[in-house]
């Protein structure tokens, strides 16, 4: 708990310069010096504004001394900042006033910032306590005035003394009631830099979070789409002629080419001395090719099909057989001249290129 009172201070900036808006130097050569010495003891009784910063944890108690019963007390705050980055705290905070006494005089609940002004009942020390409901350490800005307006009217004999007294009693007042919303409104614009830089900071943050999770959310899209194509989508695996031999060649050939076409060959008249001059290629020429192009199993497949499709085509004595668009690229156009002589046809020409 701390505690706070003003004595009489030393005569604030504010009164001398209070003292430039009139004529003072004209007034005191006319006033008699028992006035001069009046007026310098009313600027010396002035009390001057009580502005503190203080970090509040849990609970904060100041106390300030009213010496006169009916001056004016005011008292304002405004919560500057809270020591979390992330999670600015709107909850505000209490104060509660209490008399000499021990009675209340008023309080406010979770605000963050506030004015109030009353009048002194009772002459005394008063006690402003602060109370931080939050979490987190709070810094807040206090400032508590007491105005004091005296009348010496027991002291003027002049009938015009006493309104000039008054008037710049009243002008000191105004002067300090000018100071205290001064002070008020820097604690709020100090408040509003340190939200609006808090807010900024998080924005910025908030904006990187999205970049790098939209970065990794891509990476991760296209790695499981690589991992779902090489999953389902397996390339053929070349086959390994080079473990072939000449027979196992033949044999595929002999099955595959010219197996399923005898029964055609017989039905269209072809005596079997045609049929083994139906080979225009010969095993190792076709196991040569095969490891010279390094073949995948599918166009090795795609070749023999190919090699039956242009078989057919000689025996139904088409003119020209051309590469089909699904064949691979180790077929060239296949040009094939049938020459029919007692319904039997000879290939002229057969080529395979790379």
């Amino acid at each position: 708990e701390l505690a706070l009172s003003l004595s009489p201070p030393s005569p604030s900036p504010i009164y001398h310069s209070s003292l430039f808006f009139f004529p003072l130097n004209s007034l005191i050569f006319k006033m008699s010096l028992k006035a001069t010495i009046l007026i310098l003891g009313l600027v010396w009784s002035f009390q001057a504004a009580l502005g503190i910063r203080f970090v509040i944890d849990r609970e904060e108690c100041f106390s300030h001394k009213a010496e006169y019963e009916g001056d004016t007390l005011h008292v304002s705050f405004v919560v500057i900042k809270s020591d979390s980055q992330w999670h600015f705290n709107e909850d505000g905070v209490d104060l509660v006033i209490h008399g000499p006494t021990g009675e209340q005089v008023h309080d406010f609940r979770e605000q963050i910032s506030a004015k109030h002004d009353f009048v002194v009942q009772k002459k005394g020390v008063y006690r402003f306590c602060f109370t931080n409901k939050s979490p987190y350490h709070e810094t807040i800005d206090f400032d508590v005035q007491l105005g004091h307006f005296a009348y010496y009217d027991q002291h003027a004999k002049d009938e015009h003394f006493t309104p000039l007294m008054e008037q710049i009693s009243k002008l000191e007042e105004a002067l300090y009631n000018i100071q205290f919303e001064q002070h008020w409104l820097e604690a709020q614009t100090d408040r509003q830099a340190i939200v609006n830089e808090n807010m900024s900071k998080r924005a910025v943050h908030k904006a990187l979070f999205e970049s790098f999770a939209l970065i990794g959310a891509s990476v991760l899209q296209v790695y499981l789409l690589r991992r779902f194509s090489r999953d389902h989508h397996h390339p053929p695996e070349p086959l390994d002629f080079f473990i072939w031999t000449v027979e196992d060649v033949g044999s595929w050939l002999e099955e595959i080419n010219l197996g399923s076409y005898r029964l055609i060959f017989k039905e269209n008249g072809i005596n079997g001395e045609y049929l083994e001059s139906m080979s225009v290629f010969t095993t190792e020429q076709i196991l040569h090719f095969i490891r010279r192009h390094h073949m995948k199993w599918g166009d090795f497949i795609t070749l023999c099909k190919e090699l039956r499709r242009i078989k057919v085509a000689c025996l139904k004595g088409e003119q020209r057989v051309r590469r089909p668009w699904w064949a691979p690229s180790c077929l060239s156009v296949v040009f094939v001249k049938a020459a029919k002589r007692n319904r039997q046809s000879r290939v002229v020409s057969l080529k395979l290129e790379s």
